[in-house]
């Protein structure tokens, strides 16, 4: 299964398609919809899809699979311009919506991501340390998060001090459970070299 950069490889090789490009037949894919699947794509992958394939349709349209383990979502986007969606739980097709617009093919991978790798055992994180060094923080160097536009406000410029932040009445023994940057203030406690 192609991966991510493959994938956008792929789909804007597709810029090359000539009219006829299938045996006589086959319209070209415009700029346009080469552009919006690659942003699809990415959108797919900061929302943690790593994997994905593409495909030319005939008529001008291209489709985008992206897969999370036997699941996976199909967005083609036609050649009117519309945009249909299906999904598929293994083997079985469980969703499929014809007519739906570019933005909501992004609100359909931010559904499908939320409800498979929110719920797998792979994608699940540490939320406890009892180590020091595990509570160190510092600027994503990755330049996924660096790409989004939305997360840039939010990102710390410089690393941020160890502490621990613990509920008062929770945890008897040393303050060193749980790492925050929001914005709420509980109990800080600066964490202490062992």
């Amino acid at each position: 299964m192609p991966n991510i950069t493959d994938t956008i490889r792929k789909i804007r090789s597709f810029a090359h398609l000539s009219k006829g490009w299938r045996f006589g037949e086959g319209d070209s894919i415009s700029e346009e919809k080469i552009r919006s699947a690659v942003r699809l794509v990415e959108d797919a992958e900061s929302v943690g899809i790593l994997r994905a394939n593409a495909f030319a349709g005939g008529e001008g349209e291209l489709l985008i699979s992206f897969y999370i383990g036997d699941d996976s979502i199909e967005i083609t986007l036609e050649a009117d311009g519309s945009v249909t969606f299906a999904e598929d739980c293994g083997n079985e097709q469980i969703d499929f919506i014809e007519n739906l617009r570019l933005g909501e093919a992004y609100d359909k991978i931010w559904e499908f991501s939320e409800r498979i790798v929110a719920t797998s055992e792979l994608y699940t994180r540490k939320t406890t340390t009892l180590k020091l060094a595990h509570l160190r923080a510092s600027v994503s160097s990755r330049p996924l998060m660096a790409g989004l536009a939305s997360f840039r406000r939010n990102v710390r410029r410089q690393p941020v001090k160890q502490s621990a932040n613990t509920l008062e009445n929770f945890i008897k023994i040393k303050p060193a459970s749980q790492k925050s940057t929001g914005a709420s203030q509980p109990k800080t406690f600066r964490a202490r070299a062992a």
